[in-house]
């Protein structure tokens, strides 16, 4: 495994890169609720691709930077209880959905054993998949990884990274559904996109849109395939029925045919709170060191300017109401508690890379 620490952005190189290793990983990062499961299950289609359901394997930017002797010494640890994570969006377990793949808690820990790293070992579990299914490639689709693009850049070099964008009021409309509060709902979309656009000049990187895709999803995906290096198959776009696993949260099965039902969806159900918040809501100082942004500082640093520089217009956000005093102490007191659970499990302190305005 490559030591991360030692590693600085110009040595991976900055060429143009126009061909791929059939082995060449393809790895997908967004905002949760952003169109992604669609997506993979598109790819899964392909038959050079093998794409499984997320594993939660590389959305963890400290876990990448572990050494070979800490992996060694507390990889059962982390495949039992999980692995503190500092982002907000990003889960603790790890191989998450493994009912899906044809790998058993046993075989985990005993590939564990015989890896001499992490990425030496998550390379196996997903090689022998891809190998299993007579595919050239595999996909690994998790929200989260958005945030670690350039960690998994110089982990794999040459893997190609696919980031779809959806409009923030249609992702926050879902999560909010979905068990979201506001507050939580507006951070993830925020936050992912944000770190996704920020490796817009990172070679290997690649931006696709939800309402594109969705609206007339053959140009879109044959131009994807061609970036992908990869021949272009019509029964990509073909429906498979209502069969697969359903997915907790979501009203449709994504085998079902692509349809353009939640595009602005927001419009029935954007209520005052959320518009409040979304209008709100910025980037803090911790936010700023987390997503590492450093010199980009054309980037917006608030939900609305976001919005407005991906093109999305601002309907039903301009004009929103005034955030109350009680809304903005329910707000960070979210946060405070949810940091407290993370001190609680696993010793370490949670910043939001929030707040409100």
């Amino acid at each position: 495994m490559i030591d991360l620490r030692s590693s600085r952005p110009g040595d991976v190189g900055n060429e143009k890169l126009t061909a791929f290793d059939q082995s060449t990983p393809i790895i997908l990062g967004n905002a949760p609720s952003a169109g992604s499961s669609l997506l993979r299950v598109i790819l899964s289609r392909h038959p050079d691709l093998y794409a499984g359901p997320e594993l939660a394997i590389f959305d963890k930017q400290r876990l990448l930077l572990e050494s070979p002797a800490s992996f060694e010494r507390n990889i059962g640890d982390w495949l039992e209880n999980g692995y503190p994570n500092h982002f907000v969006g990003s889960g603790f377990r790890l191989f998450t959905h493994l009912e899906d793949y044809s790998w058993t808690f046993k075989d985990l820990f005993q590939l564990a054993r015989e890896s001499s790293d992490y990425g030496t070992m998550v390379k196996a579990f997903l090689d022998r998949e891809r190998e299993t299914c007579g595919a050239q490639r595999w996909v690994e689709k998790t929200p989260g990884n958005v945030f670690c693009f350039a960690h998994l850049r110089r982990l794999f070099p040459g893997a190609q990274f696919v980031h779809i964008i959806r409009d923030g009021r249609d992702c926050v409309a879902s999560l909010v559904r979905r068990g979201h509060s506001p507050f939580r709902a507006v951070s993830r979309w925020f936050c992912a996109t944000l770190a996704g656009i920020s490796h817009r000049e990172m070679p290997g990187y690649y931006e696709l849109r939800y309402e594109d895709l969705a609206r007339d999803p053959e140009p879109v995906v044959r131009d994807l395939c061609a970036f992908l290096d990869l021949p272009f198959h019509p029964a990509m776009l073909q429906a498979e029925g209502a069969g697969g696993r359903q997915i907790r949260g979501w009203k449709s099965n994504k085998n079902d045919r692509i349809a353009t039902t939640s595009v602005g969806q927001y419009k029935k159900e954007f209520e005052a709170p959320v518009r409040s918040v979304f209008s709100a809501l910025g980037l803090s100082s911790a936010g700023e060191e987390l997503l590492a942004l450093g010199e980009k500082r054309n980037l917006p640093r608030s939900a609305l300017e976001l919005q407005r520089h991906l093109g999305y217009d601002l309907d039903l956000i301009c004009g929103a109401p005034g955030l109350d005093s009680k809304s903005r102490h329910r707000s960070r007191s979210e946060f405070r508690r949810w940091r407290w659970r993370v001190l609680r499990k696993y010793r370490r302190w949670y910043r939001s890379p929030t707040l409100l305005r």
